[in-house]
C-alpha cells in the first residue's frame, strides 16, 4: 500500500530469532550446571510423592538457583531432599542406642552440634543442616584420588555454607550440593519403598493385562468353537434333508 507523504518512516525489519545455542539459558561458562539441574527436575518428576514434592520445571529451578535473595523453592525442594536423611541419621543413632543429639556428634565443626534433626528444617534452617550431613559424608572418605576430585565442589560447598548465606553462593556449589542431595535421597527408605511401589503396581498391571488376553483368547475360541458347532448342525440337518428327499 502506498504510503503517506507525512507519514513517518517505516520501521526496519526485526532480526531473525537467533537459534539457541544451549539447550538451557546459561552462560558457556555455566553449562556443566546443566546436567545436575536436569536430573533434579527429572527426579521431583519421578518422586515428588513419595517426598511430598510437585514436579518441578527445569527452567524455574535454573532461575531460583540463579536468583541471589533467598526462594521459597529451593526452601521447599532441599528440606524435602534432607528430611530422610536426617530420619535415618536419627535413626542409625537410636539403633546404636544414642539419642537424636548423638546423631550431631562426630561433625568436624562443633558449632553445628547445637541443631537437632528434625527441627532442623524450621525457620529457615534447612543451609545448616545440609551443611552438617555434607561435613559426615565427607569425613568418612571414600579414597582415591579420582574420589577427592569428585569431591571438590562438595568440599567449596561446605566451606562456602560457613559463613555464606545459601542465595549467595555461586552456581556451581549449589548445584554440586544439590545433586548430591538427590544422590542421597534416591538411596533413602522413602525412595525405595516407593520403588517397591512402583513395582508392585507394575506387576499388578501387567497381571491384569494377561488375564484380560486370557479371558479374550477364551471368547474367541469359544466363538469359534460355537460357530463350528453351528456350521456343523447346518451340514448335519442339511444332510438330513437330502437323504429325506
Amino acid at each position: 500500500a502506498a504510503r503517506l507523504p507525512t507519514a513517518p518512516p517505516a520501521a526496519p525489519p526485526l532480526a531473525p530469532w537467533p537459534t539457541p545455542r544451549y539447550r538451557l539459558n546459561l552462560t558457556p561458562r555455566e553449562q556443566p550446571t546443566s546436567g545436575p539441574l536436569l536430573m533434579a527436575s527429572e527426579f521431583v518428576a519421578s518422586f515428588g510423592p513419595a517426598l511430598s514434592l510437585a514436579p518441578v520445571e527445569v527452567e524455574d529451578l535454573r532461575a531460583a538457583l540463579l536468583h541471589r535473595r533467598p526462594s521459597h523453592l529451593l526452601a521447599e525442594l532441599h528440606s524435602a531432599l534432607l528430611r530422610p536423611l536426617l530420619d535415618a541419621a536419627a535413626d542409625a543413632a537410636g539403633a546404636a542406642g544414642g539419642s537424636e543429639r548423638d546423631a550431631w556428634r562426630g561433625c568436624r565443626v562443633e558449632e553445628d552440634v547445637r541443631l537437632m534433626p528434625r527441627s532442623a528444617l524450621r525457620g529457615g534452617a534447612w543451609p545448616e543442616a545440609a551443611r552438617w550431613l555434607l561435613l559426615r559424608w565427607l569425613a568418612a572418605g571414600r579414597g582415591g584420588a579420582a574420589a577427592a576430585a569428585a569431591d571438590a565442589p562438595l568440599e567449596e560447598a561446605s566451606e562456602l555454607l560457613r559463613a555464606t548465606e545459601h542465595h549467595q553462593l555461586p552456581l556451581r556449589a549449589k548445584t554440586a550440593l544439590l545433586a548430591w542431595l538427590v544422590d542421597e535421597a534416591a538411596a533413602s527408605a522413602a525412595i525405595r519403598e516407593q520403588l517397591q511401589r512402583n513395582v508392585e503396581g507394575r506387576s499388578g498391571v501387567l497381571e491384569k493385562e494377561r488375564e484380560r488376553r486370557r479371558e479374550e483368547k477364551e471368547k474367541r475360541e469359544a466363538g469359534k468353537a460355537e460357530a463350528a458347532a453351528k456350521e456343523a448342525a447346518k451340514k448335519a440337518a442339511k444332510d438330513e434333508g437330502g437323504e429325506d428327499g
